[in-house]
């Protein structure tokens, strides 16, 4: 018997076709997935590592790729205005430097920078919201301007040297949460300003040298825990606030200055083990205070400038195996004194300038043949003295000024050939020891002020043996 399908017939009929290949379809899944599962299991129990988890797609990253490059003309605008801009592959403007070079200030024999735009171009400035890093300098930038950058919230270095901010402007700095790096020196702030720094949680440095901020200004530091490089020359911060700067636990550069600070507040910072540099000059620490500081082995860099400080003191650096920069200029140490610094193996830079120091003093140096900069100012260092170091053949920078040198040092300075700064004034030499230096091609600055017995044909000779030279004096 032949059954003929209708149209509804037929459709039933496939229907009933499509659920038997769904059903049949759905068992063969089920036993793949069972049969997955069992292996995962075996897997697992076997010790066979899983697949590491994928990373997770970063909104902000994705965002920050798809966000269009900063405006050309924008770019070109500003650097019209003096600006050097660095451009990141996707045309963001990621730093920005206003600074030029400017003049010297009075006393400091310093070079301050100005900038080359003022608030009105702050504006534009803070249209590069990818800006990392911000270097603004000088008078022309004031609270009006500051206050206009904050959008720029990628900020992790910026600058406001030299300017007039005060409190008011400081405010804008709580905008920048990536800030690790802030430059204050010489602005107008007071102690309210720090009060902003304290929500910096990644701040690592700050710079507030020449400010008026005090103990009281001090107190909005402290929890600061990632603080590592604090400069407070020339503020009004004394001996009170040392114990709080040396709980800072990462705390690697300290900069105090003057008769603020004095051995009984110094010692405070004899337990700060992170302390790397440690810069302490014209304050009034004397050698009992510098033993205090004795446990700070891993000192790298020591100014103890126009201190009070003797042999005794001195020897505490004899455990600073690490120290690279050591700066006793006019100190109350003696010939005997410069013992304890012979066993500094990488030292780099010594300044004895205007020291109770003479060639007993200076032959304990001979050992330190890692010496690149070597100050002996208005010293009584003679022509002995340089020959005992003869064989510190790093030198790059060499201070004789106002020594007892003559021509017979000539040929063992000529020696140093990595020099590239020699200072002679006010000494005795004559065109025979410029004849000698002509061997040093890499010198590129010769100091010779009063030096009376120089003629200008011995310097003409000089200046055609070694081109680009620059000759200072006489």
């Amino acid at each position: 018997m032949i059954c003929r399908l209708d149209d509804s017939n037929r459709t039933a009929c496939r229907i009933s076709a499509l659920a038997s290949r769904v059903s049949l379809t759905w068992l063969a899944h089920t036993k793949l997935l069972a049969g997955a599962s069992l292996l995962l299991t075996m897997a697992t129990l076997s010790g066979c590592p899983s697949a590491p988890p994928s990373a997770p797609t970063s909104t902000s990253a994705t965002s920050e790729q798809a966000a269009p490059p900063d405006d050309p003309k924008l770019i070109e605008q500003l650097r019209a205005r003096s600006g050097l801009l660095t451009v990141d592959a996707n045309g963001h403007v990621i730093k920005a430097d206003f600074t030029v070079k400017g003049t010297k200030v009075a006393g400091e024999g310093e070079t301050a920078a100005e900038t080359s735009i003022g608030d009105d171009d702050l504006a534009l400035v803070a249209k590069l919201t990818h800006l990392t890093e911000l270097r603004l300098e000088g008078p022309k930038i004031t609270d009006k301007g500051v206050l206009l950058l904050k959008p720029l919230t990628n900020l992790v270095v910026l600058g406001l040297e030299n300017t007039q901010l005060t409190d008011t402007g400081a405010e804008v700095l709580a905008s920048f949460p990536n800030l690790e790096v802030l430059y204050l020196r010489r602005t107008n702030i007071l102690d309210p300003a720090l009060a902003h720094l304290s929500k910096l949680a990644k701040l690592r440095a700050l710079d507030l040298r020449f400010t008026n901020v005090t103990d009281e200004g001090m107190k909005s530091l402290a929890g600061l825990s990632q603080l590592r490089d604090l400069r407070l020359q020339a503020t009004r911060v004394t001996d009170a606030s040392l114990p709080l700067i040396a709980k800072l636990p990462n705390l690697q550069k300290l900069n105090v200055w003057g008769e603020n600070f004095t051995d009984a507040g110094l010692s405070q910072l004899a337990d700060t083990k992170t302390l790397r540099i440690l810069e302490l000059d014209d304050t009034r620490l004397t050698s009992e205070g510098l033993i205090k500081l004795g446990g700070l082995t891993n000192l790298e860099e020591l100014h103890v400038r126009r201190t009070r400080i003797k042999n005794d003191g001195l020897a505490v650096v004899k455990n600073m195996p690490k120290m690279r920069r050591l700066l006793l200029r006019d100190t109350l140490c003696t010939d005997p004194g410069l013992e304890a610094v012979s066993g500094l193996k990488n030292l780099v830079e010594l300044d004895l300038t205007e020291g109770i120091f003479g060639d007993d003093g200076v032959k304990n140096l001979a050992g330190l043949t890692s010496l690149e900069d070597l100050s002996l100012w208005a010293t009584t260092t003679s022509d002995a003295g340089i020959e005992s170091i003869r064989d510190l053949k790093k030198l790059k920078a060499l201070n004789l000024e106002q020594t007892r040198i003559t021509d017979a040092a000539a040929k063992t300075i000529a020696g140093f050939g990595e020099l590239t700064e020699l200072n002679l004034s006010q000494t005795e030499v004559t065109d025979a020891t410029l004849k000698e230096l002509a061997a040093l091609k890499k010198l590129k600055k010769l100091s010779v002020n009063n030096c009376i017995m120089l003629s200008g044909g011995g310097l003409d000779e000089l200046r055609a043996a070694i081109p680009g030279l620059q000759i200072v004096g006489p």
